[in-house]
């Protein structure tokens, strides 16, 4: 057999001290790294929750501001749409949340046409004040159903809830004190849902008589328009629509714009109500009533009882 040589194994190199110093020290730095920023991330996450809940938190909810708020909007009507979209508690000024759940809400209001932004501006602390800019679907009357008021625009479209009857005066009247609103009464058909068309050829004939009457100086004593009698249903030798003014007096105003009868055009009992608020300051002539159904307006004759006198065109 032959024989196997032994190999001797082969002698240790001597480690490096530099290298050994080298890796120690690396270990150091990265458990020194991995500490500050462990420690880092903490405080920030420390930080953010302090300032999230302590110096960004506000205990009271946000204030709402209508920015480019239109003319026409009343004070009434702009409290009621704030109410809608102020959260009922404090937010913290760094929750994106409460801004898109705001937008939300506007967007499924019947009286939002478009939602611009909504975002938070500082005023006394941190969010304190909730900005809102929409384009707005313009209400034009007030719609009595029973004890309830509803608001529409001028197709007829429900833009409220009920609204009480305490409120009604803050909504009728816009921030320069013209009346832009009016009352209808005498509806025949109960509300739909908000969103929804109001059904009901008394209700268009009492908006198309609200458009007619709106912006026009000698028709600002007029708040209210009857249309309980909308095509003599209940009487048909009075007036169809019938005008209540501010001073509790009647305007009888006759059939509506769509109705074939032999009163005077809409145009002429128009011109007789402005002469009428130019000759006696007042709508009414200072009268219990008026009939604008005729050419000459009709009004009480106050030296003979029950016979009526006519005011000439």
């Amino acid at each position: 057999m032959p024989k196997t040589r032994k190999t001797s194994p082969k002698p240790r190199r001597p480690a490096d001290p530099s290298r050994a110093r080298a890796r120690r020290l690396f270990i150091i730095k990265t458990l020194i790294a991995v500490i500050l920023i462990s420690g880092t991330a903490t405080c920030y996450y420390y930080l953010q929750n302090y300032v999230r809940t302590r110096v960004a938190y506000s205990a009271q909810p946000p204030v709402v501001v209508l920015v480019n708020r239109p003319v026409w909007m009343s004070d009434g009507l702009a409290e009621m749409i704030a109410k809608r979209v102020q959260p009922s508690v404090g937010q913290s000024a760094l929750d994106q949340q409460m801004l898109r759940d705001r937008v939300e809400i506007l967007e499924h209001q019947p009286w939002v046409k478009h939602v611009n932004y909504v975002r938070r501006v500082y005023n006394h602390a941190p969010g304190d004040t909730l900005e809102i800019d929409c384009e707005y679907r313009a209400p034009i009357a007030l719609v009595q159903w029973n004890d309830a008021y509803v608001l529409v625009d001028g197709d007829a479209t429900v833009l409220s809830e009920k609204i009480d009857k305490a409120d009604i005066p803050r909504i009728v009247y816009g921030r320069n004190g013209r009346t832009n609103i009016r009352v209808i009464e005498g509806v025949s058909r109960r509300p739909p849902t908000e969103g929804q068309k109001w059904p009901g050829d008394d209700l268009t004939a009492g908006l198309w008589l609200a458009k007619t009457l709106y912006g026009k100086d000698y028709t600002e004593e007029i708040l209210s328009i009857n249309v309980a009698n909308y095509g003599g249903r209940n009487n048909a030798n009075d007036a169809h629509l019938v005008l209540t003014t501010r001073y509790g007096s009647e305007i009888r105003w006759g059939q509506s714009h769509n109705w074939r009868g032999f009163e005077a055009s809409a145009d002429r009992k128009l011109a007789n109500l402005q002469q009428i608020y130019q000759q006696y300051g007042r709508v009414d002539a200072r009268e219990s009533w008026l009939d604008l159904r005729f050419d000459k307006v009709l009004r009480p004759q106050a030296s003979a009882a029950g016979a009526t006198a006519t005011i000439a065109p």
